[in-house]
């Protein structure tokens, strides 16, 4: 900071022997985090953040912001940083063999908190991923991992009965935001369609699209049945109403 760099100037002008620490400096220095005889004593990796030496989250942000401070003017070395904390709470090294997700989307799949960076990390989104130590989380990615937030039979042919407590209306929703900045947040726009059916092809099976069944009464009379959800492969027979307060969103 600017009362740091002052502090350091009137030293000199003192006359004051005094060492100015630079984030290549500190990078090098936790880089050593591993050797036996290193001063750098922040624990066994991975762990849980708590039961290191930094053991506060404020403190190994003060640490990535400083470290990640030249990372626009100099081309950093990411890889092999104790400085990456998941969303799970557990420190470890940026790994470009065993790269983590980096996204706002993350919330989509809470039980699988170890497959993502916490979101502090997003300002530095450029750096990472040109390190190849975060990854870009896509359609393909949030297929692979659906399995591991809906139950099987929310993978069908066919529609089914809605049972909020899998997929409640708020977590649909955030869903159907993603895949939409999915296919709107590419540059070539006239491949909006064809992005959109390669959206369909990779969720075809999963009953992700709500909608709401409807019956024919005693009277003789069109009356909701029930809440539904139907496979992107049907999305076809669905009518999709104007109205914002329908279930179809």
């Amino acid at each position: 900071c600017d009362e740091t760099a002052n502090l350091y100037h009137c030293l000199v002008d003192a006359d004051i022997p005094v060492t100015y620490v630079t984030p290549s400096d500190v990078r090098l220095f936790l880089m050593t985090f591993s050797f036996p005889d290193s001063n750098c004593h922040i624990g066994k990796l991975p762990c849980r953040l708590q039961q290191t030496n930094l053991k506060l989250f404020h403190s190994l942000k003060l640490l990535v912001d400083y470290c990640f401070k030249d990372a626009e003017e100099n081309e950093i070395q990411i890889e092999g940083l104790p400085l990456l904390i998941t969303l799970d709470n557990v420190l470890q090294i940026f790994d470009s063999k065993r790269p983590k997700f980096l996204t706002t989307y993350h919330e989509l799949i809470p039980s699988r908190k170890d497959l993502f960076m916490n979101t502090l990390y997003l300002r530095y989104n450029n750096i990472l991923l040109s390190s190849e130590v975060a990854k870009v989380f896509d359609i393909k990615s949030f297929a692979e991992l659906l399995s591991s937030v809906l139950p099987r039979e929310y993978k069908t042919k066919n529609c089914m009965k809605w049972k909020e407590n899998f997929a409640s209306e708020s977590w649909l929703k955030n869903a159907w935001h993603f895949i939409s900045e999915s296919i709107n947040s590419k540059e070539e726009q006239e491949d909006m369609q064809a992005k959109f059916d390669d959206v369909v092809e990779t969720l075809k099976d999963w009953t992700l699209l709500p909608g709401v069944r409807f019956t024919v009464s005693a009277n003789h009379l069109v009356v909701p049945e029930c809440d539904v959800l139907l496979p992107l492969s049907i999305m076809h027979i669905a009518v999709f109403p104007n109205a914002q307060s329908d279930k179809v969103f």
